[in-house]
């Protein structure tokens, strides 16, 4: 929202949608801007106006242990549980928020990771959101702690890597969106049964079956494909399971 380069204080605006098919709740949902403190001062954060109810939206500042490039600490906002049901097809409408220095002075945005200049709403990948802790949105900075532990398993003969590690029912997400030469697909399923993950086109057809098999319980399956070879364009991912089919629209740029 603040596009000085220099300023006395970081204004973020922000909107959180919830572009899949499936009601999360708002208490397990977490976002996060990450920047540098520009010293050893102590950074502040303050939730100005939420349409949500400012009561209703938390905000802290949490110190990196070690900085990584663009971003020694990082602002991070959650929802209260008194939220109830982030229905699908539905955003949080308008947060502001202002981050400054506890000795009011002057804090550089260029070298902050989720910086991005804009002065209108606009998506921003370097803002990334959580769900049950495992990333669903975004790209948080090289480096910085991804808050979900896995267990490597062995890639398939799509050429996708898949992880799974113990989580809770999770809609198919997508990361990095629009993605370049990589893509990071996640999903959990609430029960155990079998399930097939492929990618079409714009008009679709399958451009590529990723994997399929049989995922436990509320294991959370993460699955890294390689897209160098993929044309820029539009993009469907469907996860097919016998609780019904799931679809992402996705943009390669």
């Amino acid at each position: 929202r603040d596009a000085s380069t220099s300023t006395q204080y970081v204004g973020v605006q922000l909107q959180v949608r919830n572009t899949g098919n499936v009601p999360v709740n708002y208490s397990d949902l977490k976002v996060r801007y990450y920047l540098t403190r520009d010293g050893a001062a102590t950074l502040v954060a303050n939730i100005d106006y939420a349409k949500l109810g400012a009561s209703n939206i938390g905000v802290r500042v949490v110190n990196l242990a070690a900085p990584v490039t663009g971003a020694d600490a990082y602002v991070e906002f959650t929802f209260s549980s008194a939220l109830g049901v982030f229905y699908p097809r539905t955003g949080t409408d308008d947060i502001l928020a202002k981050i400054r220095r506890d000795d009011y002075g002057p804090l550089d945005q260029t070298n902050d990771y989720s910086f991005s200049g804009a002065t209108t709403l606009a998506v921003n990948n370097r803002f990334p959101a959580y769900l049950n802790n495992a990333l669903v949105f975004g790209t948080p900075p090289s480096g910085a702690p991804a808050r979900m532990a896995a267990t490597n398993q062995p890639a398939n003969a799509s050429g996708a890597t898949i992880v799974a590690a113990a989580t809770g029912p999770q809609a198919l997400a997508a990361s990095p969106n629009p993605f370049g030469e990589q893509l990071t697909l996640r999903f959990a399923l609430p029960t155990t049964q079998a399930y097939s993950l492929a990618v079409y086109d714009g008009q679709g057809r399958l451009v590529q079956q990723l994997a399929s098999g049989q995922a436990e319980a509320e294991q959370a399956q993460e699955v890294a494909v390689p897209t160098a070879t993929y044309a820029t364009g539009f993009y469907l991912v469907r996860l097919t399971t016998a609780s019904g089919v799931q679809t992402l629209k996705l943009v390669k740029q």
